[in-house]
């Protein structure tokens, strides 16, 4: 059995990261979330300040959730919105199984030369902006 470490991970303490693992911490946040948010996670899902998403990503990646359950509760809510962030999940995973380059490079080779402006002053506006005007719930 290969080590964390040996695969490209590195140890990490989820509690201290307010992360409850395993299959029980991954149906806490489920339940919750399909209870109380699923619905409205559309409308929320883009305020940082809102607790709007699932938190059920680590869960996801590691497998300690059913993607099946979240698909067949999101048609079940009609939580479209949701239901289109599950399926984008999974074809990103399928693209970075496929195309292994785009861990640290564009999909397409010629974006890569694209020079990123350094603008802190944009960056802060764009911050006071967003912490200023609260998110309506």
């Amino acid at each position: 059995m290969p080590s964390l470490d040996g695969i490209g991970f590195t140890g990490t303490d989820l509690i201290e990261l307010g992360i409850q693992p395993g299959m029980s911490g991954a149906r806490n946040l489920w339940d919750e979330f399909r209870e109380e948010r699923i619905v409205r996670y559309g409308a929320m899902r883009d305020f940082p300040a809102a607790k709007g998403v699932s938190y059920l990503s680590a869960h996801l990646r590691f497998g300690t959730i059913s993607t099946r359950e979240l698909v067949r509760a999101a048609r079940e809510k009609d939580a479209d919105s949701w239901l289109s962030e599950l399926v984008w999940r999974d074809f990103h995973f399928m693209i970075l199984d496929h195309f292994a380059h785009i861990v640290g490079h564009a999909f397409k080779p010629e974006y890569d030369a694209i020079a990123w402006e350094d603008w802190p002053e944009g960056l802060a506006a764009w911050l006071d902006s967003v912490i200023t005007k609260p998110a309506s719930h």
